[in-house]
């Protein structure tokens, strides 16, 4: 893939000024009127006004630009394993992988089996409490418990728990 902004002897990802000035100068330079039977300067030429094509149309630019910054990206992942950016260590050693599953696997079991036991300690002591609020004062659940029975209507039903 051409690098359309060393074509044009810019930096990568550079505005659209400087693109629209570099242009303008190499043109000039390498333009096929100004150097006649030169056909190594009308290749050049074409090369600069297919890149400034290229450059100043927002769209391309975009997609250009994303092209160059994944193969800047493919190419530094590529380099030294030494570096900070190499992959990592799970990814190149098998065996490492498999002991990491191992523990995490032998974990997995204790953990739900300790929850389970947690969420039916919860519901039983959720059905003992009849949905009753208690205070942990005997004499104020004694009077909420009164005031609960008063609002209740009198169905003539026997209450065995009192």
């Amino acid at each position: 893939m051409k690098n359309y902004y060393e074509i044009l002897q810019l930096k990568n990802f550079s505005t659209d000024k400087e693109i629209k000035k570099s242009f303008r100068q190499l043109a000039v330079k390498y333009h096929p009127d100004k150097n006649k039977g030169r056909k190594d300067f009308e290749e050049r030429f074409k090369e600069i006004a297919n890149a400034y094509e290229i450059l100043n149309d927002p769209i391309k630019k975009r997609d250009f630009d994303f092209q160059l910054s994944q193969r800047d990206l493919n190419y530094k992942q590529s380099e030294t394993p030494n570096q900070t950016y190499s992959q990592p260590k799970y990814q190149n050693n098998h065996e490492n992988r498999k002991e990491e599953t191992k523990t995490s696997a032998s974990k997995a079991p204790i953990f739900w089996v300790v929850v389970i036991i947690l969420f039916i300690i919860y519901l039983i002591s959720n059905s003992n409490s009849d949905n009753k609020t208690t205070t942990g004062n005997t004499k104020v659940d004694k009077e909420l418990e009164k005031q609960e029975n008063a609002k209740k209507p009198k169905t003539g039903e026997i209450d065995f728990k009192k």
